[in-house]
């Protein structure tokens, strides 16, 4: 939160100066690290969403798609 509020004053900054700049080359270093954290972060979740215990990849079973935590009847052809 706090390089989003940089940012954004940064970016007053560089408008009030008329694009001097130090104000211009630190908004712009500003977003830069905005986006990397962006990335980062988005990696990290990515991965800990995949590595969650009980997750199961999704399976082909009897011609469909069937994903992780349906429930056994998923599985089942239906009956009489």
């Amino acid at each position: 939160a706090a390089l989003v509020v940089i940012q954004i004053l940064l970016g007053a900054l560089t408008v009030v100066t008329r694009l001097a700049v130090l104000p211009a080359t630190l908004h712009l270093l500003t977003g830069a690290l905005l986006l990397a954290t962006s990335l980062v972060l988005t990696v990290r979740t990515a991965r800990r969403r995949r590595d969650l215990p009980g997750r199961l990849p999704a399976r082909r079973h009897g011609g469909r798609t069937v994903m992780s935590g349906e429930p056994a009847d998923a599985l089942r052809s239906p009956g009489p």
